[in-house]
């Protein structure tokens, strides 16, 4: 194995792995509105046993939840897609063990 290709592997898990960090954080903030919005209704509403639900498409939790995760899925495309490339891909021929001359007499 030569430098080069040791280099683009590492470099290619160090991305990966700042790839899964990003997604994380991207998806927190994302989430981070809903999320409040869930503990502000219930919290006001709950004395009167009221809880957030998405039964009706035109509510404005529903609607919010709708675009948030779609803008989720739009980063999960992205993000995978980018892995995708990062990946190493080997022929079938990779997982042979391959033995020096000397090694077989």
């Amino acid at each position: 194995v030569s430098s080069p290709e040791v280099l683009a592997a590492l470099e290619s898990l160090i991305e990966q792995k700042e790839l899964k960090i990003y997604r994380s954080y991207i998806e927190e903030i994302l989430t981070k509105p809903i999320n409040e919005y869930r503990q502000f209704f219930n919290a006001v509403f709950e004395p009167f046993s009221a809880l957030v639900t998405t039964t009706d498409s035109r509510s404005v939790y529903s609607r919010m939840n709708d675009v948030v995760n779609e803008h989720i899925q739009n980063l999960r495309k992205a993000i995978d897609k980018r892995n995708d490339l990062l990946q190493i891909h080997h022929g079938r021929q990779h997982d042979r063990i391959r033995l020096t001359e000397a090694d077989l007499t």
